[in-house]
């Protein structure tokens, strides 16, 4: 899961072009990040995205929120890693509760941002969905794994590795 952040004063309507496009530049740049980084074996981009508009204390309104949401569906909607973009469904819109393409939310207020609690959910159900999560792993593999986190060194050489392998009975 990857959780792409910007400042929604970057994309409110009354911002300059140029500061816009910058946005935009550096979540087009992110967003083919994560592409070419999560494609699989068929070509298919496969990680959920959260985009997170941080700076709700300053951009508050509803409006601007689904200016904001229209703007990235407009820029983004044909990319490839569109179509793993979370949508928060439970946004405050001028209608009353509706869909927006990213989750505003007050860092200020961290954990104590109702839209906050939310992402973290989110984040934890599509983890929990994740075909990788239910993949079983040898417990060998796992104890190999432990020792090496345990090991303070960046680096090992491979022969060592070997015989870390060797000594929990991953074959060679």
């Amino acid at each position: 899961v990857y959780l792409v952040t910007f400042s929604m004063e970057w994309l409110v309507p009354t911002a300059s072009s140029s500061i816009q496009q910058q946005c935009l530049s550096f979540l087009r740049f992110w967003l083919l990040s994560i592409a070419v980084h999560t494609r699989d074996a068929t070509g298919r981009v496969g990680a959920p995205v959260i985009l997170v508009g941080t700076h709700k204390d300053v951009v508050q309104s509803a409006r601007e929120h689904e200016a904001i949401s229209d703007l990235l569906h407009r820029e983004f909607g044909a990319h490839p890693v569109w179509a793993g973009v979370e949508p928060f469904r439970k946004a405050k819109v001028s209608t009353g509760t509706g869909l927006l393409w990213f989750w505003p939310v007050d860092n200020k207020l961290g954990r104590d941002d109702v839209v906050v609690a939310e992402v973290m959910r989110s984040v934890e159900r599509l983890v929990e969905a994740e075909e990788y999560i239910r993949r079983t792993v040898p417990l060998a593999w796992i104890a190999v794994f432990d020792e090496l986190r345990a090991d303070e060194r960046t680096a090992i050489q491979f022969e060592e590795l070997v015989a870390l392998a060797a000594k929990h009975g991953v074959p060679a």
